[in-house]
């Protein structure tokens, strides 16, 4: 295990876990990940508007922030004033003059601002969920070699508890009913992630860990569903995996 305070940056070699990695250096250290092996599955194309996407990536990139990263959320964001509002030129004029008052940090609409404070705090109160993160680290680092395919590998977990040896991953819904939980779970390969996490920790602690799926609803009453993927769930996730990999390495080929 590492933590990135103790390590000269110029001389790390990523291996194992990592505590405090910054997420840019993460992103440039080699190896392969699950957002990769997922482009190399059949997936159903979902459709919409690019500026639903930039909001959903806005709320899960700050929301992300403020539950695993609180100190950090709070150097990098802002909330807007009361009633300030882009949809007019008048109200971009006042947006922008807001935002440069803050040089550096990202303004959230008031109402996005108001709806991650209370998912944050739903969370904090959930027996399971408050449990699951009463110890350990948010944004650790993995990085490890796979035997089976001679590959460096690595992946971001949203949260890794060791003494429990539990990997929490945190999704913000716009909807917390259970069956539109999992159907989001089925359409996005969740479990392909967790199998890949999964064997991550395996690889480098020897342990097999629990891999738990948090649902946090954005809007009320912000329910929160969570989800233990079964053995049976982490093969299909496992078997994802290896198709993957024989359909990137048929690309490969294609192009040798």
């Amino acid at each position: 295990m590492h933590n990135m305070n103790e390590i000269g940056s110029q001389k790390f070699k990523p291996e194992g876990l990592c505590f405090g990695l910054p997420f840019e250096e993460y992103r440039q250290s080699p190896g392969l990940n699950q957002t990769t092996l997922k482009q190399f599955l059949d997936t159903p194309n979902r459709k919409g508007s690019s500026m639903i996407n930039q909001q959903a990536c806005l709320r899960g990139n700050a929301g992300h922030c403020l539950v695993l990263e609180p100190d950090r959320f709070h150097q990098s964001y802002v909330p807007a004033p009361q009633g300030l509002r882009c949809r007019s030129n008048s109200g971009q004029a006042r947006w922008k003059a807001f935002a440069d008052q803050h040089p550096g940090k990202t303004v959230l609409p008031r109402n996005l601002w108001d709806q991650l404070m209370t998912s944050e705090r739903a969370l904090a109160v959930h027996p399971r969920v408050s449990d699951w993160m009463s110890e350990g680290h948010g944004e650790t680092s993995l990085f490890w070699q796979d035997p089976e395919f001679s590959l460096s590998c690595k992946a971001r977990l949203d949260w890794f508890n060791p003494s429990q040896n539990v990997i929490l991953d945190l999704k913000f819904s716009n909807n917390g009913r259970e069956d539109y939980c999992r159907k989001q779970m089925s359409q996005n390969h969740y479990d392909l992630q967790a199998a890949w996490y999964c064997q991550g920790i395996a690889e480098v602690q020897g342990v097999f860990p629990q891999f738990v799926l948090i649902f946090v609803e954005n809007v009320k009453p912000h329910r929160i569903q969570h989800f233990i993927l079964s053995s049976r769930e982490l093969e299909e996730g496992k078997s994802k995996i290896q198709k993957a990999l024989k359909a990137m390495n048929k690309k490969a080929d294609t192009h040798d």
